[in-house]
């Protein structure tokens, strides 16, 4: 065989890429089953400006359209998502967790101080509703309420 037939029959770079990468563009995620989950990069892979090497394992990346490639560059939305249906969206993080009932606590204790305060110059005092509530927040804080899952309510009139 000589090295012109061989030319001919072997495959040009971009038909390796294809080979390897048949969409020409991904995008990068963290889980293949989570979703809505947010694309941390962004690749087109025919482009032969990029080394293979770079491209992360394809196991972290999704196909995207030509339509969801062009919608993440000319919307202007830097940040998208990968939602369970497959198409793409601005992406939004999930809630934050609440912070726990100790923290929780503390904070309302510290409202309660500051009504006291009020109260006080008002020459009144917190009425029984009220005392029973900052001892339950104490309780929490302390640790031996052991078995509220949520906050008590304040009373509406700290001097009830």
């Amino acid at each position: 065989m000589n090295t012109e037939t061989e030319k001919k029959s072997s495959p040009t770079p971009i038909d390796q890429r294809k080979d390897t990468w048949p969409n020409r563009y991904y995008g990068v995620i963290l889980n293949e089953k989570e979703r809505p989950q947010q694309i941390t990069g962004w690749y087109d892979t025919w482009d032969m400006n990029y080394d293979d090497t770079i491209f992360p394992p394809t196991t972290q990346m999704i196909p995207l359209t030509t339509e969801q490639w062009e919608w993440h560059f000319f919307s202007g939305n830097s940040q998208a998502q990968i939602n369970d249906d497959g198409s793409i969206s601005p992406y939004n993080p999930p809630p934050l967790p609440p912070p726990p009932l100790k923290v929780q606590a503390q904070s309302s204790l510290q409202d309660a101080q500051q009504q006291a305060s009020m109260v006080s110059a008002m020459g009144e005092t917190f009425g029984p509703k009220m005392r029973d509530y900052v001892q339950s927040l104490r309780a929490i804080i302390n640790g031996s309420d052991t078995t509220s899952t949520a906050l008590p309510t304040a009373p509406s009139n700290p001097t009830q």
